[in-house]
């Protein structure tokens, strides 16, 4: 997930603001990247909300290779002169201008900022409040309240969880676009991935409803991920969990189709635990164990892929007696920055991945591995735990969401990946697009690994498939195979109409006044 931002231009310094839709989010940046956080401020329009938090920039930072800047605000004779992308995606070729404002009073603006020099701290609040007048275009909260400013000595936030009822508990599995997939239906305890919730220095942890001193860490989602353009801040949409609702699901009254209603009709035998987001965090447990508790009672097996499952004796029992399969996830700690920060890294996961084995559980790993490549350190690691305990692997070639990271993996340069169809790398990999996805061709994989794989149903599997061959791993809960790719089965969705934006009227100026940064 690529933040949004902006940036104010000052006299006394370069400032990054990071927005977010809800107003008690707050976001820290990645902490190799210098900036200092010093102000936090949130408002509300109509019924939406929304905040941000200010750093102030060092000479030598960058926020273009971290973020996605949505505007440019610079402060020239007495006006806040505001160059926004957004406006000019839309057609709109003019610039802002807008008067230093002295405060807002019908948004609920609050901040709260840390100490600084004077004419430092008068230029940073002016800029967010610069920032939200234009954003909110004179749209006032619904319920008009009081304004605070707090000047505090640490920034430690405190984030209410929302809870939202979900549609369905159940959603469709991979089998309407991959046939031979195992899975019929997928839970997910939320729309938000725990690993970029990621916990601050000091206490931190649960207060009743509230988060305290958690935040928000976009760049620690793991970068391969394909849902990672659709997560949203996880205590922000957790579902609301019901098991009985969940069992009637199971049983077969899991909706297939929100459109039309329809219904699986037959009971459920294979579920996945986690089809967008990790499966299993602290604050979703009971949901996770009482979810293997209805499986149990509805003789329904599981398919557990996780990064952040402690070794726990009654869920080992729970994943027993379902007969279901776990899977570790294992990559490299540099693409899953926030499970690594939150003590789940890739080491970690071997080694939880063993007790689970040890204690009779069907466990295995589920392997990233990158096509044309000889067999890697971190590889090397998960071969000598596999041969030493029997631990079976399963392997994912990895798939590219992001051009950015295909180039840097691959070796491809970018303008190729903009205009080719079938690419071949520096190692001789060749990799071909199928809609938003560079895939690579299982005639291109390493041929040592291949011929280690064999029928696809030892102890060393693969999960992968091109346009022409498709490998099922049976994710160790069935046998694997090798058969010819099927064509996906229609898929089940009900389509919204987009809704039709305005234009923005705004006052035009000379737009050679500001640039983005």
């Amino acid at each position: 997930m690529i933040p949004t931002a902006g940036i104010y231009k000052g006299e006394y310094a370069n400032y990054l603001a990071v927005y977010r839709f809800q107003k008690d989010v707050y976001s820290m940046l990645p902490p190799e990247f210098e900036a200092k956080h010093i102000a936090h401020f949130s408002y509300e329009m109509g019924e939406k909300e929304g905040g941000g938090d200010v750093f102030i920039l060092n000479k030598n930072s960058d926020p273009r290779t971290i973020t996605k800047l949505s505007k440019t605000i610079t402060k020239e004779e007495g006006y806040y002169v505001i160059n926004n992308a957004t406006w000019r995606k839309k057609g709109i070729k003019t610039v802002a201008q807008t008067k230093l404002p002295k405060t807002i009073k019908n948004q609920n603006v609050n901040y709260e900022i840390l100490p600084l020099e004077k004419n430092m701290r008068n230029e940073a609040q002016g800029f967010f409040l610069a920032d939200i007048e234009e954003f909110c275009e004179g749209k006032t909260a619904k319920e008009i309240k009081e304004n605070y400013i707090q000047t505090i000595d640490k920034i430690v936030p405190e984030t209410k969880i929302k809870l939202i009822e979900p549609a369905r508990i159940l959603t469709p599995g991979k089998q309407e676009y991959t046939p031979d997939c195992l899975p019929e239906a997928n839970i997910d305890f939320g729309k938000g991935c725990i690993s970029s919730w990621i916990s601050g220095r000091g206490w931190s942890g649960l207060q009743g409803d509230s988060f305290h001193n958690f935040w928000f860490y976009p760049w620690g989602e793991c970068i391969y991920c394909y849902a990672e353009r659709k997560h949203r801040v996880f205590p922000k949409t957790i579902y609301k969990f019901d098991k009985k609702r969940l069992i009637e699901e199971l049983n077969g009254g899991f909706i297939l189709d929100l459109g039309t209603g329809e219904t699986l009709g037959r009971k459920v035998k294979i579920l996945r635990f986690g089809k967008r987001t990790e499966s299993y965090n602290e604050f979703v447990k009971n949901n996770f164990v009482q979810t293997l508790e209805a499986c149990l009672e509805t003789e329904t097996r599981a398919i557990i892929p996780t990064k952040f499952l402690p070794f726990d004796k009654n869920i080992s029992e729970l994943i027993k007696k379902t007969k279901s399969s776990l899977l570790y996830s294992l990559d490299w700690d540099d693409l899953s920055k926030g499970a690594a920060l939150q003590g789940c890294s890739n080491e970690w996961r071997i080694k939880q991945a063993i007790k689970y084995k040890e204690a009779g559980v069907n466990s295995n790993f589920y392997s990233l591995y990158l096509i044309g490549k000889d067999i890697l350190a971190e590889e090397k690691r998960i071969r000598e735990a596999q041969k030493k305990y029997s631990i079976g692997i399963q392997i994912i070639p990895m798939r590219f969401k992001r051009k950015s990271l295909a180039s840097k993996i691959t070796g491809i340069p970018e303008y190729l990946l903009n205009n080719q169809k079938n690419l071949i790398d520096k190692q001789g990999g060749q990799f071909y697009r199928k809609k938003n996805e560079i895939s690579p061709l299982i005639s291109c994989i390493n041929q040592n690994l291949i011929k280690e794989i064999g029928n696809n149903n030892g102890e060393i599997r693969m999960c992968h498939h091109d346009p022409q061959l498709t490998y099922c791993g049976g994710c160790f809960l069935e046998k694997g195979k090798i058969t010819k790719t099927k064509s996906p089965n229609k898929k089940r969705y009900t389509k919204r109409k987009k809704k039709k934006i305005p234009e923005i009227k705004k006052t035009a100026i000379n737009e050679n006044q500001t640039k983005l940064f």
